[in-house]
């Protein structure tokens, strides 16, 4: 979404719909902190389309909403 950000100063849901590759093996996301300010992300959702009933369905993400503290990389 570089070329898209996010400027508004109110708490609002947003989407980003994408196509995953077939020979995908990893998918990266999150909330992406630019230029000086204050940051909240909360509550990721990962929907996937069935592409037999044309319904969304959830996929379970860990620490989703970061209630949880997380570990540093070195």
């Amino acid at each position: 979404m570089v070329d898209r950000p996010i400027t508004k100063n109110s708490w609002n849901p947003y989407t980003i719909k994408n196509i995953l590759g077939k020979k995908a093996g990893q998918l990266y996301f999150g909330g992406i902190p630019w230029r000086n300010g204050s940051y909240q992300f909360d509550d990721f959702k990962l929907l996937i389309a069935n592409t037999t009933t044309n319904e969304f369905e959830e996929i379970p993400i860990d620490n989703a909403g970061f209630e949880n503290k997380l570990k540093r990389i070195k």
